[in-house]
């Protein structure tokens, strides 16, 4: 008897200290009131009546209502093409929605469960309304989160990549600001199915990082309702306004136009009668501002933008200094032969100097036409150059 009871009380240790090693520290997850040893454990008693094909709002007297799904979003970098119009970025996709069927009881020492494969769960059908393409992060290990917390809240975390299609304006390139949209919303769930909504606290993150050639303005966030032959569906707006970031245009194309235009300005200063120095400072002037208008800077855009305004009124500029030569060189011309005639008479006629003034310099004045053309060209180009590019400036900048 007393071998029994050995054996016996052998058996109760044993079963203790099992009890104590496996039970004792999740012994505070519960389901219906009893203890279960592991969070596997109760996860597989969560889910051995689970059907994620049916809606949580379906079940904990919530029938007839939709299913609130809150998202969060944290875009995590981004940049924009202008040739395709598009807009690449990667995401963390943030969603919590509450299923009475995985309620349990927890513990402050043990706030939640975590689920390593979500394809057991009932999971929003979100997708992107403008993406031309989209993928997963599985490095090093799938990027993907699940938790459940004791109430049945449900934490879907995601990382993905997404290329967005995003119409763009270039009219006012490069001082335009573009808008691209990511619009999310449920695939095959109406609103009388899914109440999708953005979080209330900070539902929109970002890292505030630079696209390439453009940085963020403005974020803004909506959504609406859009009607259907099929019902209505709620879709998620994110406006991010863009602006394009003008330091290398400037350094690149402005300047060097801007010198090209006053480097024809020189030819003011050379006498009318030397012609050719003075019209080649213009054609090289006008060849380089044609190589930076087709340079990569400029885009390849199907329509005017201020960026080829600037260019034309460059070229226009080197144009009237190319024609203000010529005219000065037959003005010069033409009163050289006046003056010569002149002085020709003034030698028969040596003692009338005012004959001599009319055709001569007086006072330190110039003495043709084209002279005088050129020295009133020398203040009015630049005066009528600075006017136009304050007048182009202030427009471009303001818009």
């Amino acid at each position: 008897m007393a071998r029994e009871e050995t054996t016996e009380t052998r058996h109760v240790h044993t079963a203790v200290r099992q009890y104590v090693r496996d039970v004792r520290p999740y012994d505070n997850y519960k389901i219906h009131g009893k203890p279960h040893a592991t969070k596997g454990t109760v996860l597989s008693h969560l889910l051995s009546h689970y059907d994620k094909t049916v809606l949580p709002s379906s079940h904990g007297g919530n029938e007839g209502l939709p299913t609130t799904v809150k998202v969060n979003l944290l875009i995590r970098d981004g940049s924009l093409n202008d040739d395709k119009t598009e807009f690449s970025t990667t995401v963390t996709l943030r969603m919590n929605w509450t299923d009475q069927r995985l309620a349990y009881h927890g513990s402050s020492k043990h706030p939640y469960l975590p689920v390593h494969d979500g394809h057991h769960l009932w999971t929003p059908d979100i997708f992107f309304n403008n993406e031309k393409s989209a993928h997963f992060h599985h490095v090093l290990t799938p990027n993907v989160l699940y938790k459940i917390y004791p109430d049945g809240t449900v934490f879907m975390s995601s990382r993905l990549s997404l290329v967005l299609g995003c119409p763009m304006d270039f009219t006012w390139f490069p001082f335009d600001r573009q808008t691209c949209q990511i619009k999310l919303s449920s695939y095959g769930h109406t609103t009388s199915e899914v109440a999708l909504m953005w979080k209330e606290q900070n539902p929109v993150e970002n890292f505030n990082f630079t696209a390439g050639k453009h940085v963020i303005e403005a974020i803004q966030y909506g959504q609406k309702v859009s009607p259907t032959s099929s019902g209505d569906y709620v879709i998620l707006t994110v406006d991010l306004t863009f602006q394009r970031l003008l330091s290398s245009y400037v350094s690149h194309y402005f300047l060097p136009t801007v010198v090209m235009v006053m480097i024809t300005w020189l030819a003011f200063w050379i006498h009318p009668d030397m012609v050719t120095p003075r019209i080649l400072l213009s054609v090289l002037s006008l060849l380089t501002v044609y190589h930076l208008q087709t340079g990569p800077l400029s885009g390849s855009f199907p329509t005017a933008t201020a960026l080829t305004l600037w260019g034309e009124i460059c070229v226009a500029f080197i144009v009237l200094a190319l024609l203000e030569t010529v005219l000065a060189n037959f003005w010069n011309r033409k009163d050289s032969s006046v003056s010569a005639a002149a002085s020709k008479g003034a030698d028969e006629l040596a003692g009338t100097p005012l004959l001599f003034a009319a055709f001569g310099e007086k006072n330190g004045q110039p003495a043709t036409r084209g002279e005088r053309v050129d020295a009133i060209c020398r203040m009015a180009f630049p005066l009528l150059f600075t006017l136009v590019s304050a007048a182009y400036w202030s427009v471009c900048l303001l818009i």
